[in-house]
């Protein structure tokens, strides 16, 4: 294609962009019924009509122009997009460097049939997109990116790869995954909109997985948001339960139902809250095997279609939370370098869900079809006694210090009203009871992360685990690792410790994992393992 046949979006990204322009003025309509409903003259009311329709106007050309000089096109080996009316820009995107090609369409986009097509290069951020065509027929989004991957391919020389087995079979699941059309979500939540599309001819995939809407039900119901609503719960039946019990007469009655009920009430809608966001975001998941990458399509509202090529996987991680682990159900997620961000506590790594929610016992079996590279996880070794007293001791007083120290000018500050009302002398027992429940609970929480953590290796990936309330185990590739570092404290190398961090992606927002208080020959060896002298 030459330069002089670049092509545009779609005319009606006028009426997309002018839309969503309108809706950030939101606040203007507001206040024309605000306005409206007090004793303003006409006079005002007018010229506030007049202020939203001079916006809208405004509006309306500004998303024309961006339509009318926004235009976008193969020419050689280059991606290339113009755009800017006042300041005009144009960008060669070499598609050598190209990483993912994604699809997105929010709901106005899939009713006309529209999509966005979104591209990650090697170079890009952390969930930072190099370039974004917005509002193309879905026919044509789907061709752009077969095209882009095929020529990707093509100018990197890559191999696709084989078909996932087991035993020579293919994998076919029957319980929590299916092959493509078993599941009525999937045809459902197709991103072709309500105008439909033509399909567009993509490589075969190897394996396929859908979510079944029984198992978003149970990923909502066993979120990180339900252990917060049990807190507010119990709270509410604290203060409304006393009443109950204690009522003098049917006021008090009342008021600790109300508190009560008000618990309950605000922990279902919680959790009905929850389990809709979830069931939103990974609605009709599908997870694909296609050659060398990993395709994920869900959305209900906005729909995304992601390519995450297996190279550009710096590390394969498997979570659960207590609930989901007295279930047995666990979550895959794939951390890359610039495709989104992640909820790990340990690492901001950006992170691509492959598993949403899968039974522990399914897990290796799924990663075997769809990610056979990170199928097999090294054995950890865990964590020799010597280092629980360092778990505890430094967390444990910190915490008890902070929050006796916090008692203690409570205490000063309202002493003068303490004097006289009888809890005077409760105050030490109850100060010292607080800081006791304090350190209890944080040596728990210090020595249930110490049993979690834990470090192995084999010939070809490191093994991570570790967590507090949550469970966390990180296989990482050895070709993926930026570099191996471990420190001492003064107190640690007394002990015979140390502190391994393990990098991903190098950089001022590097990725890595650490594990706490290892033994200093066990770090070491994990040293040597990656670079041998």
């Amino acid at each position: 294609m030459a330069a002089s046949e670049l092509e545009r979006t779609h005319p009606l990204t006028v009426l997309v962009g002018t839309g969503r322009a309108l809706v950030q003025m939101v606040w203007a309509l507001v206040a024309f019924v605000f306005l409206s409903m007090g004793d303003s003259g006409w006079v005002a009311r007018l010229g506030l009509v007049g202020l939203i329709v001079v916006a809208s106007l405004i509006a309306a050309g500004a998303s024309w122009l961006n339509w009318l000089y926004f235009r976008y096109g193969v020419v050689g080996t280059d991606l290339v997009i113009e755009s800017g009316w006042l300041v005009r820009k144009r960008r060669a995107i070499p598609i050598g460097r190209i990483q993912g090609i994604d699809i997105r369409a929010d709901l106005v986009s899939r009713l006309l049939g529209l999509a966005n097509v979104v591209v990650q290069t090697a170079g890009g951020g952390s969930g930072d997109a190099e370039a974004s065509i917005g509002s193309i027929p879905l026919a044509a989004a789907e061709a752009l990116r077969s095209s882009l991957l095929a020529e990707r391919q093509a100018t990197t020389a890559e191999k696709p790869a084989p078909v996932a087995t087991i035993a020579g079979t293919p994998i076919e699941l029957t319980d929590s995954g299916a092959m493509v059309g078993a599941d009525p979500v999937g045809r459902m939540s197709d991103l072709r909109g309500a105008f439909g599309g033509a399909p567009t001819e993509t490589p075969a995939p190897t394996f396929e997985y859908r979510l079944p809407l029984s198992r978003l039900l149970v990923a909502g119901l066993t979120s990180n948001a339900v252990f917060g609503v049990f807190a507010a719960f119990v709270a509410a039946l604290a203060q409304g339960a006393p009443m109950l019990l204690s009522a003098d007469g049917l006021g008090d009655a009342i008021a600790g139902v109300v508190l009560t009920g008000s618990g309950l009430g605000l922990a279902v809608l919680v959790v009905a809250g929850s389990m809709f966001a979830i069931a939103s975001r990974d609605y009709g998941f599908v997870a694909r095997r296609v050659a060398d990458r990993i395709e994920t399509e869900a959305g209900l509202f906005e729909r995304r279609m992601t390519s995450l090529p297996v190279r550009r996987i710096q590390a394969v991680r498997v979570e659960s939370n207590p609930l989901r682990r007295v279930l047995g159900f666990e979550s895959v997620y794939a951390d890359t370098a610039g495709f989104g961000r992640s909820d790990d506590q340990q690492t901001a790594q950006a992170a691509s869900p492959i598993l949403p929610l899968s039974r522990s016992t399914e897990v290796a079996e799924l990663l075997h079809a769809l990610l056979p590279e990170s199928e097999r996880f090294p054995t950890t070794q865990p964590m020799g006694r010597r280092s629980l007293r360092f778990y505890l001791t430094w967390p444990t007083f910190s915490a008890t210090s902070l929050v006796a120290l916090a008692l203690v000018g409570a205490t000063i500050a309202l002493w003068p009203s303490l004097i006289g009302s009888g809890y005077e002398l409760a105050v030490p027992g109850a100060l010292a009871g607080v800081c006791l429940t304090v350190g209890a609970i944080t040596a728990g929480l210090q020595v249930a992360a110490w049993r979690a953590s834990g470090v192995g290796a084999d010939e070809r990936a490191l093994c991570i685990t570790y967590g507090t309330i949550g469970r966390y185990r990180v296989r990482i590739p050895r070709s993926r690792i930026q570099s191996i570092s471990w420190r001492q404290t003064p107190f640690q190398a007394r002990a015979g410790l140390a502190t391994l961090r393990v990098a991903t992606v190098s950089g001022s927002r590097g990725t890595s994992y650490s594990v706490r208080h290892l033994d200093v020959a066990d770090a070491m060896r994990i040293a040597e393992w990656y670079s041998p002298s």
